[in-house]
């Protein structure tokens, strides 16, 4: 299975969403499934565990699929940066087919090069 980066960004802006005292997202539950038409289980899953070893959300393996609890720091940083869609373009044609980790640095890149003339126009 190949990396989707635009998945994980939606995967992260899913949990993001659910309600404060939803403190638990069950997957198998279909109450996550049902947002990511024509997907297998198979690769959500895979790129919930992606996100859950590169810290960017808590979650637990469960028989069907995982139980999630919270986005990290880490994970919010990333959704921040990534909520602005032509920072969000410009990294993944920059850095699109490189390491999460690289994609990563150059998304905070884009955003900082996006914010500059924000913050000098002020």
């Amino acid at each position: 299975m190949k990396r989707d980066n635009d998945l994980i960004r939606a995967v992260l802006l899913a949990v993001e969403q659910q309600a404060a005292g939803d403190n638990v997202i069950s997957l198998q539950a279909g109450q996550f499934v049902s947002a990511f038409p024509g997907l297998t289980n198979d690769t959500l899953n895979e790129h919930i565990e992606l996100l859950a070893e590169r810290g960017f959300l808590e979650a637990e393996p469960h028989q069907l699929g995982w139980f999630i609890t919270r986005l990290t720091w880490d994970g919010h940083d990333f959704l921040a940066n990534s909520k602005v869609e032509s920072v969000w373009q410009k990294a993944k044609q920059i850095a699109g087919g490189f390491s999460l980790d690289l994609f990563t640095s150059t998304l905070k890149q884009c955003a900082a090069a996006y914010l500059t003339p924000l913050i000098q126009g002020s």
